[in-house]
């Protein structure tokens, strides 16, 4: 700036003696350059307080970035465990009279904020996906919820059970196929700031139980012929509203088809993709786009699902009742 003082002043000297009609006398000459003293001043003045003020604002602004990255959560996601359930005949909701005959996928994990802050309106959305990033399924029906500094939290009623109604994933498994759970988390601070923590994780059997797996499948094909008289007259005493008798032949399928399983789940090998952990702060609109996006997805969970009949409620696992508490609420008819 230094540099562009005589300049203005040499360029006010030859616009002095420019102007036309000048009356070139020693006292206006001065008066002018007076003028043009103070008009340079206050144009330096001013450029150098708003260097001063951009300079304090960006200051500023490392200072608050600063204060919020000490006060940042770090969600951390581990202890991730999958385990497929040997398959057996379930009653399904969407059909209400008929039952049928799947694998269930359970996600189990743990998190814990190593931040230096609490972290609060913290909403789980996984996925799995194949590897060219086909979604073979998402949502959970978990809520939020929160986690204060050092603190861990088992989170397996956030995930998902996964039913293979359509053996899809079992079918991808035993042609070995590689199959990950894309984890999104995004939460706040205190602060009101949000963020976004991503992982993918593959997993696959061991090789040991391939040969269970591969029995599973065959199952999930083959016991619709097997047990193909009992089915009937499942459907016939259901009909017919004899319930207890339905849910009956319903459990002895499947402990007839539970017998010929070495082992009633399997636990899956997991491990985290490289490269796939990231942590990065996001807009408030884009942490409210995720959210409706999820509860989108949860609503489609919980759209086919009507009031399970009291005398198969037993063949819900512990971990799907804590999900649908709801589906559970009505009293048994016979007591």
């Amino acid at each position: 700036m230094a540099y562009l003082i005589p300049v203005l002043y040499c360029i006010g000297v030859i616009g002095y003696f420019l102007i036309p009609n000048q009356n070139i006398q020693l006292t206006n000459f001065i008066i002018y350059l007076s003028s043009l003293s103070t008009i340079i001043m206050i144009l330096v003045h001013v450029f150098t307080t708003s260097q001063q003020l951009d300079a304090m604002n960006s200051q500023l602004e490392e200072m608050k970035y600063s204060r919020d990255v000490q006060s940042q959560p770090f969600i951390l996601f581990e202890n991730l465990n999958v385990r497929i359930q040997a398959p057996k005949y379930f009653f399904n909701p969407a059909q209400r009279r008929d039952i049928s005959i799947y694998s269930q996928f359970y996600f189990s994990a743990n998190i814990k904020n190593i931040g230096n802050s609490h972290g609060i309106s913290i909403e789980v959305y996984p996925k799995i996906v194949t590897e060219e990033g086909e979604i073979i399924k998402e949502g959970t029906l978990g809520g939020s919820f929160e986690c204060i500094s050092n603190e861990k939290i088992d989170i397996r009623n956030l995930l998902m059970v996964v039913s293979d109604m359509k053996h899809i994933i079992l079918e991808k498994i035993v042609n070995r196929e590689p199959l990950f759970y894309d984890i999104s988390i995004f939460y706040k601070n205190l602060l009101g700031m949000t963020f976004l923590q991503q992982s993918k994780y593959v997993f696959r059997p061991n090789i040991d139980d391939m040969d269970d797996i591969k029995t599973y499948m065959t199952t999930t094909l083959t016991s619709h012929v097997e047990y193909k008289d009992e089915l009937e007259e499942y459907l016939n005493l259901y009909d017919k509203d004899r319930y207890e008798d339905a849910g009956e032949i319903h459990n002895n399928i499947n402990e007839k088809i539970i017998s010929n399983y070495k082992t009633p789940y399997i636990d899956f090998r997991v491990a985290l993709m490289s490269g796939s952990l990231s942590v990065s702060p996001i807009t408030k609109s884009n942490y409210d786009s995720l959210l409706e996006q999820k509860n989108n997805v949860k609503k489609e969970m919980l759209a086919p699902f009507p009031e399970v009949p009291w005398f198969l409620r037993t063949e819900m696992d512990d971990i799907q009742k804590e999900r649908y508490p709801d589906l559970f609420d009505k009293e048994d008819p016979q007591t």
